[in-house]
């Protein structure tokens, strides 16, 4: 450390003045003056003091020095910031979007709106279904009382001649028979009257449907429409999902690469300022050794150290502050 070198530079210049001053110089063969009286030189005591701070401000290149420093602290503060671990996606792909959800959605909404319109067709189905079964309901009654008269007169007929069996010396068979036909008769009449309201029936539904049957058209298409949208719609939404996703992922590889690049041009600027800062102190150092030495020497000191921000100095009675000293020379 430059620092300890000159403390070890100043107790050593220290120490040959305190040789010089208390050893005789080497005898010659020239007489010798007069003995005159030697006045005792000053023992050497105390510790002196240099604030570097204080130096290198008032240095010349003080100034190219504390934009050196200033931007030191700038690039490790940079540099901290950027060591700070990156929160990115825990994949390195987009997600996959699980398309069912969306699908569902689009099933389950467009099915609510065709049930609900469904429902409001089939109100209106029975409401034309009783509204016809009413108009046609007296013409539907004429005809059928037109068939059960025609069948009725058969029915009486037969019927006398079974009541009438004994007067008309009718024969086991032949009563038989008449039993027989009058049986088959009504068969017949339920069975024609039910065709009758069957075809009653079908003809009230045949007028429902025939007007309810381009509502009922119209409903369904537009479902179709409505789930084939939703459908498209829902495929949007995917579409939008993944490439938020894909721009997510990609914004973080970006970032990371960006601080990965960042950081190495730091590092390689913090050590060109480092090595250039370094050697601008040394300079300072060495230009303030010889003089520092001088005022050592001059006050008598056992030793000078140097305090800086980096280095703590803690001082007592016998220490002096030789920095006014040093910045007056």
């Amino acid at each position: 450390m430059k620092y300890k070198i000159l403390v070890a530079i100043l107790s050593v210049i220290a120490g040959v003045g305190l040789y010089q001053n208390f050893h005789e110089p080497p005898k010659d063969e020239t007489p010798e003056p007069a003995p005159k009286k030697i006045s005792e030189p000053k023992p050497i005591q105390g510790y002196g003091v240099i604030d570097l701070e204080r130096i290198k401000s008032a240095h010349p290149e003080g100034e190219n020095l504390a934009e050196l420093e200033s931007r030191e602290k700038r690039l490790r503060l940079e540099l901290d910031a950027l060591l700070i671990p990156y929160e990115k996606p825990k994949e390195d792909k987009p997600p996959e979007i699980d398309k069912k959800p969306f699908d569902e959605s689009a099933r389950e909404k467009n099915m609510q709106n065709l049930i609900s319109q469904l429902a409001e067709l089939k109100a209106k189905r029975t409401q034309l279904t009783e509204q016809y079964t009413k108009e046609s309901r007296a013409e539907y009654i004429r005809r059928r009382d037109e068939v059960h008269s025609v069948y009725l007169n058969r029915a009486l007929n037969i019927t006398l001649k079974l009541q009438n069996a004994d007067n008309l010396r009718l024969t086991e068979e032949q009563i038989n028979q008449l039993q027989a036909e009058l049986d088959e008769l009504i068969i017949e009449r339920n069975k024609k009257q039910g065709e009758m309201l069957a075809q009653w029936t079908a003809e009230i539904n045949e007028r429902v449907e025939k007007e309810i049957a381009p509502e009922e058209s119209r409903i369904k298409r537009e479902a179709e429409d409505n789930l084939k949208k939703m459908q498209e719609e829902s495929a949007q939404k995917i579409r939008e999902t993944e490439e938020r996703n894909k721009n997510l992922m990609e914004t973080a590889t970006h970032e990371i690469e960006a601080r990965q690049n960042r950081r190495k041009e730091i590092l390689s600027e913090l050590d060109e300022v480092a090595k250039n800062r370094t050697e601008l102190e040394n300079k300072i150092l060495d230009s303030i050794v010889e003089k520092v030495a001088m005022l050592g020497k001059a006050y008598r000191l056992e030793m000078i150290f140097v305090k800086s921000d980096k280095i703590k100095i803690y001082t007592g009675k016998n220490t002096q502050d030789l920095t006014g000293e040093l910045l007056k020379e």
